[in-house]
């Protein structure tokens, strides 16, 4: 997992496949997970609130912190648990744990950690939300 000094964009390695992360367009929008075949999933935050959605494949997952600490956040879609995903606590060192069913994508799960990791320059913007149009 990479990410660029703007904290905007980064790359995502595991098997053979490599996924980019950037913004949909250079200091706004949402960010994108796109893939070898093209754009997989996008991420939005319709709201000032703390949470924000992931649309991949038709569907769509809310994140919202489990908190007020944002330290776990607590993945859904619809009324169904699809898991977590926390940072870790010193003296653990910093980190990150996702543990989300089997049926969300892992390429989708990286992307998850990836976006709690790292944290956003206006975290009280909103990203425009739209669904992506491969995948």
């Amino acid at each position: 997992m990479t990410v660029d000094a703007r904290r905007e964009a980064g790359g995502l390695s595991f098997a053979y496949d490599r996924y980019a992360v950037h913004r949909e367009a250079p200091g706004a929008g949402g960010f994108v997970l796109e893939g070898p075949e093209g754009i997989f999933a996008m991420a939005c935050k319709p709201t000032v609130r703390p949470w924000f959605e992931v649309a991949f494949g038709g569907r769509r997952l809310l994140v919202e912190p489990s908190s007020m600490l944002r330290r776990a956040y607590v993945v859904t879609e619809g009324v169904k648990d699809r898991g977590a995903v926390r940072r870790r606590r010193p003296p653990f060192g910093r980190g990150i744990e996702a543990e989300l069913t089997a049926d969300v994508p892992v390429a989708v799960q990286v992307f998850l950690a990836w976006l709690v990791l790292v944290p956003v320059r206006t975290p009280s913007a909103t990203w425009a939300c739209r669904e992506p149009d491969g995948g």
